[in-house]
C-alpha cells in the first residue's frame, strides 16, 4: 500500500516548508518506503532550497511546478496527474500534521478495512487573537469544506471523476462535496484530531483581513458559493450520486444566516459591507439558479 502526501507551495519560504515536511518526517510506526511526498510550487511561487529539504527529510520526495498560476487546487492537481500511490493525502505547505502518529492511524485503519475510499479526522485550526494563540477544534460539522486530516482511495477519485476545479478559493470544499457524493464507503473519526491548520496573515484565505474578517469569512464568501454550486450541480447531474437534492435547500438557508449573522457584527467598516452586498447578491443568484429545489 503506497502513499502519496501532496504538499501545495506558493508564498512559503523554505523555513515554513520545512516545518510541515518535518512533521511527516517525525512519523512513527510507518514505513517510509511506501510515502511519496510531493511538493508542487504555482507558477511563480517561492524558490525552495530542494537540496536542504531533501538532506533534511527521511523520505523520497519530488518537485513539480505548474506551468500556469492557477491557485493550490490546479497545483493539487497537477501533482495528482502525476503521482500514482493506492492512497492520497494534501498538507499545505504552512500547515503541518499534528502528532507522530498520524500517518501510522491512517495506515492501520486502511489496512482493516481496504474497502474505505475516505477517512475523515478532525482537525485544530491555530488563530491569533489579542497577542495569544488559540486554538479551535474543528469536527464533522465543517469537515467536506476542507482537505484537512482526511485521506482519500485514489481508484475512488479516478472512478468518480473527482478533481480539483480551478477555484482560488473553495476548490477543497468543491472537491470534497463531489467525493462524497460519490462514496459508499466513508468513515469519520470524530475522536481524532489529525491536522493543524496553522496560523498564517499572508496565506490566500486571510491574506489582508483583518481577525473580524477572518473570524467569518468576509472577503471569500461570495467567492465560496462557486465551491456550492458545483456540489448542487453534482447532488443535481449526477445519477451515482449518493446524496439526495433534498439536502440543497437547507445548505442555502444556512449560507443565508451565516449571512446575517455577518451583518450583526460590530464595528463593520466600509469594505466589509461592500463585501456583505456582494455575497448577498451571488447568494440570491445561487437561490434562484436552484429555486426548484428550494421550494416547499
Amino acid at each position: 500500500m503506497k502513499l502519496d502526501i501532496i504538499v501545495p507551495h506558493y508564498k512559503e519560504d523554505t523555513k515554513q516548508t520545512l516545518q510541515a515536511l518535518m512533521s511527516i518526517s517525525n512519523q512513527v510506526g510507518i514505513n517510509f518506503d511506501d510515502i511519496l511526498v510531493t511538493i508542487v510550487t504555482d507558477k511563480g511561487g517561492k524558490k525552495l532550497n530542494t537540496d536542504l529539504i531533501k538532506k533534511q527529510v527521511n523520505y523520497k520526495c519530488k518537485f513539480l511546478y505548474t506551468d500556469v498560476h492557477l491557485g493550490p487546487g490546479y497545483a493539487r492537481q497537477y501533482a495528482m496527474n502525476r503521482t500514482r500511490g493506492d492512497y492520497i493525502m494534501f498538507c499545505d505547505s504552512d500547515d503541518m500534521l499534528i502528532s507522530p502518529f498520524v500517518l501510522k492511524y491512517f495506515f492501520d485503519t486502511l489496512k482493516e478495512h481496504p474497502e474505505l475510499e475516505i477517512i475523515y479526522t478532525g482537525y485544530l485550526e491555530e488563530m491569533y487573537i489579542n497577542g495569544e494563540y488559540i486554538y479551535e477544534r474543528k469536527d464533522d460539522d465543517v469537515s467536506i469544506t476542507c482537505l484537512h486530516g482526511k485521506c482519500y482511495n485514489r481508484e475512488f477519485l479516478v472512478k468518480n471523476d473527482v478533481k480539483f476545479p480551478n477555484f482560488m478559493i473553495s476548490e477543497d470544499g468543491a472537491f470534497n462535496f463531489k467525493a462524497m457524493c460519490h462514496a459508499k464507503h466513508c468513515y469519520f473519526n470524530d475522536d481524532l484530531v489529525t491536522y493543524l491548520w496553522k496560523y498564517n496573515p499572508k496565506s490566500l484565505t486571510r491574506d489582508g483581513t483583518t481577525f473580524v474578517d477572518f473570524a467569518v469569512n468576509i472577503r471569500s464568501f461570495a467567492d465560496s458559493i462557486q465551491g456550492f454550486e458545483a456540489f448542487f450541480d453534482e447532488i443535481i447531474h449526477s445519477p451515482t450520486s449518493q446524496v439526495n437534492t433534498k439536502v440543497i435547500k437547507p445548505f442555502i438557508n444556512s449560507l443565508y444566516t451565516r449571512l446575517e449573522m455577518i451583518k450583526t457584527i460590530p464595528n463593520l467598516n466600509e469594505d466589509n459591507w461592500n463585501e456583505i452586498n456582494r455575497t448577498q447578491v451571488k447568494l440570491d443568484e445561487c437561490k434562484e439558479k436552484y429555486k426548484e429545489y428550494c421550494n416547499d
